[in-house]
């Protein structure tokens, strides 16, 4: 009877052991397994759904003025504040990627003015 108890004592204590064990592995896990949790979040917040980041800007306006250059060229966009805030990114759905990047680039390399729905003056 004596070592009928003795077992049951150590297998309880066995799972403790591994129950203990398991927690604080999970609390104080590695930070590799930290910064995997970190960037997976990191990528979900990054997740806008059917739309592509096309450009990033520094502040609200001047994603504003590509947002309203790819518009006015006839390309769908939005624009959202980057993760930690510190600017904006132009997004567009995936069709209209390729062409979004033409139309920036193009104004970008160029320095001209992209066609504008506003009526301009002939010169006399």
């Amino acid at each position: 009877m004596l070592l009928g108890d003795m077992t049951d004592e150590l297998l309880v204590l066995a799972v403790v052991v591994f129950i203990l064990t398991l927690v604080l592995r999970w609390s104080f896990g590695s930070e590799t397994a930290r910064s995997g949790r970190a960037e997976r979040k990191l990528a979900k917040a990054r997740d806008y759904g059917l739309l592509h980041e096309v450009a990033s800007a520094p502040s609200e306006q001047s994603a504003v003025f590509a947002r309203d250059l790819l518009r006015r060229n006839g390309i769908r966009a939005t624009t959202v504040p980057t993760e930690v805030g510190d600017g904006q990114r132009v997004l567009v759905f995936p069709q209209d990627a390729s062409a979004a990047a033409d139309v920036l680039l193009r104004d970008e390399e160029t320095g001209e003015q992209a066609e504008t729905d506003e009526h301009t003056e002939p010169n006399d």
